[in-house]
């Protein structure tokens, strides 16, 4: 049963834009920073066997 394992993968994104904006009052506009790296993507997978052992992360690019 050792060789049965259960596994999940997630996107991971190298520039983790934030959904807010903290300004000051009073202010018409205001420059928004960037890495422009926003495509830039890999993929992360977690697994573990049937009889609980963690195996290592996996990354892909």
């Amino acid at each position: 049963m050792s060789q049965t394992a259960n596994a999940d993968e997630m996107p991971l994104t190298f520039n983790m834009s934030h959904n807010t904006t903290v300004s000051e009052k009073r202010i018409s506009s205001m420059p928004i920073k960037t890495t422009y790296c926003d495509k830039q993507r890999c993929t992360g997978m977690l697994a573990v066997t049937v009889d609980g052992h963690k195996l290592p992360p996996f990354i892909v690019f």
